[in-house]
């Protein structure tokens, strides 16, 4: 915003702009004017600069978070994979040993079967002997 301002409108113009350009100004005004001048033109590129510096921050924080997120999801993602994996593993175990259960049980049974069988031919030798 570079304002260039005749005598005639007077100091009124040049106080609201908040830059003056010295190179376009053709009369000379006191050195306290123009110092007062120069010294709003710096205010105003310092605040300018540190609007810049400031979104710039912001920017950053906002990417930091963002990056925050991701590695929290990341991390969450993992750790519920982890446990998926520990309860898959968990139910492997105790479905194995469920059908090792079951075998030792069907084991078991064929083996008391047996015994019940040679059982009743061990009586049925007794009786034969005795008879």
């Amino acid at each position: 915003m570079l304002a260039v301002v005749s005598a005639s409108t007077g100091l009124e113009g040049v106080i609201r702009s908040r830059r003056f350009d010295w190179e376009s100004r053709q009369s000379g005004l006191s050195q306290r004017v123009r110092a007062r001048y120069e010294r709003r033109n710096n205010i105003a590129e310092t605040r300018t600069k540190h609007r810049d510096a400031v979104r710039v921050l912001l920017e950053d924080e906002i990417e930091d978070e963002e990056k925050r997120k991701r590695r929290k999801s990341i991390k969450l993602a993992k750790k519920q994979k982890r446990t998926k994996l520990r309860l898959k593993s968990r139910e492997r175990r105790v479905y194995f040993l469920k059908e090792a259960g079951k075998k030792e049980k069907t084991r078991m049974r064929m083996k008391n079967k047996s015994k019940k069988r040679e059982e009743g031919e061990k009586e049925e030798e007794k009786e034969r002997r005795e008879s």
